[in-house]
């Protein structure tokens, strides 16, 4: 999955609960454009992750199984503490040099 857009999308709406949303609301919520969120959430609903439905003029979307989150969280987990463990390496050698 990649591209961040997909991943930030979900933590978007998140916290406060409000799916489903549409494009617009994903977008500004994202300070992303619309045809950018189209793109991630075609990929997202071909691979059965977000679901869309219809009403009237507008499509809103919301996850399929909301255990996503907690997988996206796990990962972000683990790349933050990657992340932190190559940045104190970096100050362990910058001290050492």
């Amino acid at each position: 999955m990649p591209g961040p857009g997909r991943s930030d999308a979900y933590h978007a709406a998140v916290p406060a609960g409000r799916w489903p949303k549409n494009v617009g609301e994903l977008g500004a919520a994202l300070e992303i454009n619309q045809p950018t969120v189209s793109r991630h959430l075609k990929v997202l609903r071909e691979r059965g992750v977000v679901n869309a439905e219809r009403l009237g003029t507008t499509v809103t979307y919301s996850l399929a199984d909301r255990r996503v989150i907690e997988a996206l969280d796990l990962l972000r987990a683990v790349m933050t503490d990657n992340l932190l463990q190559k940045t104190a390496l970096v100050d362990l050698l910058n001290q050492a040099s």
